[in-house]
């Protein structure tokens, strides 16, 4: 008791005494269009690899610092609470009438959900506002039941009151309801001793504390149960509490924060007593904070009503200034008394110092007299003087006098020469006298007309001039203080690779010039520059010359286009170096012109391009950010995507099959890192398709395209450009072939192939059994057309008998006419001679008449040459010159007669005949010894 009285004191007195610098910390916001999800997140979890689970109104809400996914819960109801367990890598999830827990599948590689609420007996407990674990315990609390789910068993407790809130204090779980504060022990509810206090209160946070715990009401404000009752515990944040109505809270080892209804959320550092406000106002999206979480960093996430934002407690940068007081690109800052005054493109602008906290943040207000660009502030004595484009300025408190119209870059009192101050304007230089009511002038120095606001005196009066395009000048004043005398250049071909961009520094007593290939010193003693190998190595980067300043400790800050680093000294010599802390706000800062200012309580103030930022000048805090691990691999092919792999978690010796029908993927991967949006950069390879890794980029998503059947292996780096890490992850991915590339459609294939073979050879076969066929059916033509020939000659010796029996019928006639001269002989003797005579000779011409024998001819020339294919018409084509009685003698000779045959079908004698076949042989030109017949026989 008489310890937590001790630390309550010592914490008061933080609270009340401590003076610290108000800081606005960067916050990043997430909108519902960056999350794709529902406007309200009830509560907040994160994974081992510090993936972040939010309960949105859509469902379970995943972020790894690239990718935003949703996962809906069974009924599709808003998800009001979400706890994760590390040891069995669920994600307990509570809904309306619903509660189970999210886990990655063995066998679809996918996030599914498993209900736990079909266990218990009662179906209409209405939604579950928290979940708790407890070893290998986990309880579900909804408003008046508490399910505790152990060994795959679901055991409900009732109470008679309405709970508003719950917590897990020392291991035992706490519950708040609207009529007093319960406590659960041995499975059994029952009221927590001396808490009558509270008097009906609210209570919506209930945070450990010591050996007791913290009750944070709506509007009652703060109580402290320290074991053994409950007292008021009043804060200086008490008054914001009440006003604000307190809906959230949440502690660290540092910080203790809660979030309100109406104005955002407020942070109290334990340590140093400082307070952080956050709310519309100073770059929050919404007021109204339903949830918060600090992360392995101890920077705060935050589930808004509407959105979600990320507030970067523990980064060693915080805006000066907050977004919705915006004053323009700062130049230049300056601390004197009570008073920061700050130079931007609009004007001078000052606020009370120190800044007090507040959840209205103060409102720089502006200097009259000084309009547009500021260049530079600078303390002279007891004298703060502004070079701006309009001229230079006295400022004193909230009013100024202009000292000159000519416009000005900076202002250096003299050691060398005290009372005297130089002036660079745009002119040039010019010497002034320091008095008491400001600077006179006195008048410009011949031969400088250096327009810039690089000069340095250095340790032996000399001065220092670093010129953006002429080079580096280094001269002294006259004795009398009139002219410039002994006047030296450095620059391309003398010391300097370049005779631009080269920036002039002074570093204790030593002047530095630094240019693009490193830094140079200027040895007095040599009069000389060369390179300085420790000083460029210090820093270790090139390609653009640094902007070296010292702080009030010693230390040197190094700035330069989109990069950032502090050298500090260690007690024993030399300097450790931090560039990495700082990468964040490098490419947000204005460092080509002004200068920087630096606090009493040991921070820095860099100008930047909305503003300004204040640095702590001890930070050492490198953030490794989350593993490196693969969140989801989707199939690309189709219409529709299709997810193949799903994880909140870095996974070890990893494989994915994958049908050969979704063989194009899109993979997604992350390394977390939330301090900025492209502070970690990726690169990969795939083996069997890459040859290559490719190029390093923030885009934390890779896609291949029709993969070809085989296994792959795909590896992916990281590097964090804020902490430096570098991890290495892979995946095997197994790209199965499609069906007909697979075993079983080979053996499909032989199959076909052989019954295809089995096939060609029946065709084949049919094909020889058809030809057989059609040989069998020629050869029955060709014993028809045999046939046909033998009935040809069949009918050919028909022809011959029939001319036989022409033949035979002109024997009868002639027979016949012999006849009848006998007869008429005959009847001559008997009769009257005249008369049988006559009859009988026209007898005779009837008979010779019936034996014309052009009819007789002409019909069987036809049928002659219907037997023998057109005999004369091919006997006529060769031979042309053959008459009428030759054709038929030929005709005969085809037929085969001889030549008595012949003679007696022409009427003639054999003589005849052989004389007339002799003609014929001539006319044919058959040789002798060759056969007449034969050559005949030949023409078909």
């Amino acid at each position: 008791m008489e310890f937590l009285r001790r630390v309550q004191t010592a914490i008061l007195c933080l609270f009340v005494f401590a003076n610290i610098q108000a800081q606005l910390p960067l916050i990043r916001n997430f909108s519902v269009i960056d999350y794709s999800g529902g406007n309200q997140n009830w509560d907040i979890a994160a994974t081992e690899d510090h993936a972040m689970l939010f309960a949105n109104n859509n469902g379970l809400l995943t972020f790894n610092g690239e990718h935003w996914s949703l996962h809906p819960i069974a009924n599709y109801t808003n998800i009001r609470t979400v706890c994760y367990d590390a040891d069995l890598q669920r994600v307990y999830a509570g809904a309306s009438n619903e509660f189970g827990y999210y886990q990655n599948d063995a066998a679809s590689h996918n996030l599914q959900y498993v209900s736990l609420s079909s266990k218990a007996g009662n179906h209409d407990f209405g939604e579950i506002w928290n979940i708790v674990r407890e070893g290998k315990r986990v309880f579900f609390i909804a408003k008046k039941h508490v399910f505790i789910y152990e060994k795959e068993t679901i055991k409900t407790l009732t109470i008679n009151d309405w709970i508003e809130t719950s917590a897990m204090i020392n291991g035992r779980l706490m519950l708040a309801g609207k009529q007093h504060i319960y406590q659960l022990k041995n499975d059994k509810i029952s009221i927590l001793p001396h808490t009558e206090a509270l008097g009906g209160a609210k209570v919506r946070v209930i945070l450990p504390f010591g050996k007791g715990f913290l009750l944070g009401t709506t509007t009652d404000g703060l109580f402290l149960y320290d074991g053994e009752k409950v007292a008021p515990y009043d804060m200086d944040i008490t008054p914001y509490l009440k006003q604000n109505q307190i809906y959230c809270g949440a502690m660290s080892e540092r910080y203790l924060a809660f979030g309100t209804v109406k104005s955002g959320i407020v942070v109290k550092d334990i340590k140093t007593g400082a307070v952080v406000y956050a709310n519309t106002q100073t770059g929050l999206q919404n007021n109204t904070v339903l949830s918060m979480q600090f992360d392995h960093a101890s920077n705060l996430w935050l589930g808004l009503d509407n959105g979600v934002s990320y507030m970067l407690l523990e980064a060693p940068y915080s805006h000066l200034i907050s977004s919705y007081n915006n004053i323009g690109t700062g130049y230049a800052s300056l601390v004197a008394g009570r008073h920061l005054y700050l130079g931007t493109n609009q004007g001078l602008y000052a606020i009370p110092y120190p800044v007090d906290p507040s959840p209205k943040p103060e409102h720089p207000y502006e200097i009259k007299g000084i309009a547009g660009q500021v260049w530079g502030l600078y303390r002279i004595g007891n004298q703060i003087y502004c070079c701006a484009d309009d001229g230079l300025f006295l400022v004193s408190g909230g009013s100024t006098r202009k000292v000159s119209s000519v416009g000005s870059w900076k202002v250096i009192a003299l050691e060398h020469h005290p009372g005297y101050a130089l002036v660079s304007s745009y002119q040039g230089l010019s010497l002034w006298k320091i008095t008491a009511g400001g600077m006179q002038f006195l008048r410009h120095l011949a031969q400088t007309s250096f327009a810039t606001s690089n000069i340095f005196e250095a340790e032996d009066g000399t001065i220092w001039v670093g010129h953006w395009q002429k080079g580096v000048f280094h001269f002294a004043l006259s004795a009398d203080m009139t002219r410039v005398v002994g006047t030296e250049r450095y620059g391309k071909g003398r010391g300097l690779i370049l005779d631009a961009n080269n920036i002039v520094s002074k570093i204790g007593k030593q002047i530095y010039i630094s240019s693009v290939d490193g830094i140079y010193r200027y040895d007095s003693a040599a009069r000389k520059i060369s390179y300085d190998k420790a000083m460029s190595g210090l820093f270790n980067t090139f390609d653009a010359p640094l902007r070296l300043v010292e702080t009030a400790n010693h230390d040197i800050w190094a700035l330069k286009r989109d990069y950032v680093g502090l050298a500090r000294r260690k007690r024993g010599g030399g300097f450790l170096v931090d560039s990495v802390s700082y990468k964040n706000i490098a490419n947000r800062l204005q460092i080509d012109l002004g200068g920087i200012a630096f606090t009493p309580d040991n921070h820095t103030i860099l100008n930047g391009r909305d503003g300004f930022f204040l640095v702590r000048n001890d930070n050492m805090h490198h953030n490794h950010g989350g593993r490196l691990f693969i969140s989801s691999i989707t199939a690309t092919n189709e219409t529709v995507n299709h997810e193949l792999y799903n994880s909140l978690i870095h996974r070890e010796s990893q494989e994915l099959e994958v049908p050969h029908s979704l063989n194009s993927l899109s993979i997604d991967y992350a390394a977390p890192e939330y301090q900025d949006a492209k502070a970690v950069s990726y690169s990969c390879l795939m083996e069997g398709f890459d040859e290559t890794w490719s190029t390093p980029s923030t885009a934390a998503t890779k896609e291949y395209t029709k993969l070809a059947p085989g296994r792959y292996v795909l590896r992916i780096k990281s590097f964090n450009h804020i902490s430096g890490s570098q991890q290495t992850t892979s995946i095997t991915i197994i790209v199965r072939p499609a069906w007909y590339q697979t075993w079983w459609a080979w053996l499909i294939y032989l199959l076909v192939g052989a019954l295809c073979t089995w096939q060609f050879i029946k065709f084949i076969q049919r094909r020889a059994s058809r030809a057989a066929e059609e040989r069998r059916q020629r050869e029955v033509m060709q014993l028809t057309t045999e046939k046909l020939d033998t009935e040809l000659k069949h009918k050919s010796g028909q022809l011959a008998d029939t001319t036989m029996n022409l033949v035979r019928k002109n024997d009868m006639l002639l027979k016949l006419d012999e006849q009848m001269d006998k007869l008429a002989q005959n009847l001559q003797e008997g009769g009257t001679s005249g008369e049988l005579t006559r009859t009988i000779n026209q007898i005779k011409r009837d008979i010779k008449l019936n034996m014309s024998e052009d009819d007789n001819w002409t019909k069987f020339e036809e049928n002659f040459n219907m037997v023998y294919n057109d005999f004369t018409k091919k006997l006529l084509e060769r031979y042309p010159e053959l008459k009428k009685n030759d054709l038929r003698l030929c005709m005969f000779l085809k037929m085969g007669l001889s030549s008595k045959e012949m003679a007696a079908l022409l009427n003639t004698s054999v003589r005849s005949m052989e004389t007339a076949r002799y003609r014929l042989r001539k006319k044919l030109k058959v040789e002798t010894g060759d056969s007449l017949t034969a050559k005949l026989q030949s023409i078909n």
